[in-house]
């Protein structure tokens, strides 16, 4: 359950909760007890038609203990902003802090940009994370990702994909990973 709207013109604030133990393919209400993720985010933005372009916002979470699964509760927040430039370029910036041994990560900080080239709505992306795992016998983490969706008709669009990881948990290698996806909407 979800749900958010604008305080000014300005200033927005949304709020999600739900079931910590859900599955996408097994669809049970509450399959463990009542184990809650909740979300909350207060955002800026300069006008509510902008907000997916340009904003700045401070989110918070928190995750019950999921007793079944023996995952302790964890809580964190993170600070985030993008801006886009009137020639289709946005950048992008996130900071994330957690607590508690259940999240992937006990800090990260990624950015990034995107950029609409003027080929139909084509996008070309390219990002960089770095994260100190909450397993502290693990290395930071670094992972560099460049994609490119081509928008082939207003409802078909290709996205190739490269990524790098450094010192990637439970694994020794430093792989290079491609990808190549399609995507139909009606």
């Amino acid at each position: 359950m979800g749900g958010g709207g604008f305080l000014t013109d300005q200033i927005y604030a949304l709020g999600v909760v739900s079931d910590a133990n859900g599955s996408l393919t097994d669809v049970e209400w509450f399959p463990g007890g009542t184990e809650l993720y909740k979300y909350a985010e207060i955002g800026w933005t300069p006008e509510p038609s902008k907000r997916f372009l340009t904003n700045f916002h401070l989110g918070m979470f928190h995750v019950d203990e999921r007793t079944d699964a023996g995952v302790p509760k964890s809580w964190g927040a993170m600070l985030a902003g993008n801006h886009t430039f009137n020639n289709g370029l946005m950048v992008f910036g996130r900071l994330g802090w957690s607590d508690g041994a259940a999240p992937i990560a006990r800090r990260a900080v990624n950015a990034g940009l995107m950029w609409r080239p003027g080929y139909y709505d084509d996008l070309l992306g390219l990002g960089v994370t770095v994260a100190d795992p909450s397993d502290s016998k693990l290395e930071t983490q670094t992972t560099i990702e460049a994609f490119y969706r081509a928008d082939l008709s207003d409802n078909l669009a290709l996205t190739a994909d490269v990524q790098y990881l450094k010192n990637p948990g439970f694994n020794e290698d430093n792989p290079l990973v491609f990808g190549l996806r399609i995507r139909f909407s009606m």
